[in-house]
């Protein structure tokens, strides 16, 4: 593949992947099987392939998979950072609720003592 196919399948590739990727969220938020959507979205990629000429259809699968590649790379490191955030959040709220017991603690030590 040159470089001047590249330049003119890439966009068409990033876009199809993007609509596969948002069918699959939109599946997913539905609750749908995303294993079943995954694989009649990639009937309608192939579909679509077949409306490219042979000298391009190679090429555009490659793209397609590589932008569908990207957007993987870029969910997951948006789930790595929820989690990541889920697990700080917890922590903290985990030390807020020591802090507080150690508080109470002493302020009932004190009430006990002073009697």
């Amino acid at each position: 593949m040159d470089i001047e196919q590249k330049k003119r399948l890439r966009p068409m590739a990033r876009e199809k992947a993007s609509e596969y990727q948002a069918a699959l969220r939109k599946a997913s938020d539905e609750g749908a099987n995303v294993h079943q959507v995954s694989i009649d979205l990639m009937d309608v990629v192939q579909e679509f392939a077949t409306g490219i000429s042979d000298a391009d259809r190679e090429a555009f699968l490659e793209l397609f998979y590589e932008e569908l590649q990207a957007l993987t790379n870029a969910t997951l490191a948006e789930a790595a950072e929820i989690e990541t955030k889920a697990i700080a959040d917890a922590a903290g709220n985990a030390n807020a609720a020591t802090i507080i017991i150690v508080v109470v603690a002493v302020l009932l030590m004190i009430v006990f003592a002073a009697r």
